[in-house]
């Protein structure tokens, strides 16, 4: 294709990501360029600066090179949460990947139920002593777990709204802070949570408490934790985070004082402006 004399907004988007991953695997323009087949450097310098729409076979060509998928070259992580998400993955082991397709392949249809309801009707906080009919606590993370979540639970704000909790006993709404969940979990992000439910607890994700250890002193996020059987120590268990940076911490729940609070259910998508006045 003819070089453009001003860039096209989209090419321009291709062309930075190509240039972010090239910089990325430390290819310079002529490396690349050779090597992804082609023309020139020159050729290359124009697609990265949108002066040229690269065709599709081009861009999979310089995928394959730059050891990525042809997906990766059209997500634009400044756009949304999804690209975000997709360009993250980019990076992450194939096993955790397999995990998180395995898990939204098995998603019970009641917690899809939370989402699909704020569609149809609109979601607050409410600030409140007494409990609004059909609402659900709102809470700060690291207050649940004295909440006593297995009886009565106090709160001066609630969820209030078509959020659907039939089936999920004991539950409540919280605020998770930090990013040892990401990106699963956003920063300030307010989930859903309930009773810890029977079966085989490794791959779920739950509040655990333990004497030993307060907020995440890595990130300053409260224990929101993937529980996993541990592989070395026959009987422990690892308490691990979403984010590879945050290292995992192996307990033994025999002989150390450690507790499953709840179970994450889901993000809520609470829109801005949902703060309702007191008493509303």
């Amino acid at each position: 294709m003819p070089r453009r004399s001003s860039p096209d907004p989209l090419a321009a988007a291709i062309g930075r990501r190509v240039r972010a991953l090239r910089e990325a695997q430390g290819y310079n323009l002529e490396k690349l360029a050779f090597e992804g087949g082609l023309s020139s450097k020159g050729h290359l310098s124009d697609l990265e600066h949108g002066r040229l729409i690269p065709t599709v076979g081009t861009l999979q060509t310089l995928a394959t090179q730059l050891g990525v998928e042809l997906l990766d070259l059209v997500t634009f992580p400044d756009t949304s949460v999804r690209h975000r998400l997709v360009a993250r993955s980019a990076t992450l082991p194939v096993p955790l990947l397999q995990r998180w397709s395995d898990e939204a392949e098995h998603v019970p249809p009641v917690l899809t139920a939370p989402l699909k309801a704020l569609k149809r009707a609109p979601v607050v906080i409410v600030h409140t002593d007494r409990p609004p009919r059909g609402a659900i606590p709102l809470v700060e993370l690291h207050e649940a777990v004295n909440l006593g979540v297995h009886g009565p639970v106090t709160a001066g704000r609630w969820i209030k709204g078509d959020v659907r909790t039939r089936g999920l006993p004991g539950a409540f709404a919280a605020h998770v802070r930090g990013t040892a969940m990401l990106p699963r979990v956003e920063d300030g992000a307010i989930c859903l949570f309930r009773r810890p439910g029977p079966g085989n607890r490794s791959g779920r994700i739950f509040l655990v408490w333990h004497r030993r250890l307060g907020p995440d002193a890595a990130t300053g996020a409260d224990l929101l934790k993937l529980v996993d059987k541990d592989p070395v120590v026959e009987g422990a268990l690892l308490l691990r985070a979403l984010n590879p940076a945050v290292a995992p911490v192996r307990v033994d729940p025999v002989r150390d004082d450690v507790r499953v609070v709840a179970e994450f259910v889901t993000v809520l998508d609470i829109p801005p402006g949902a703060d309702a006045s007191p008493g509303r």
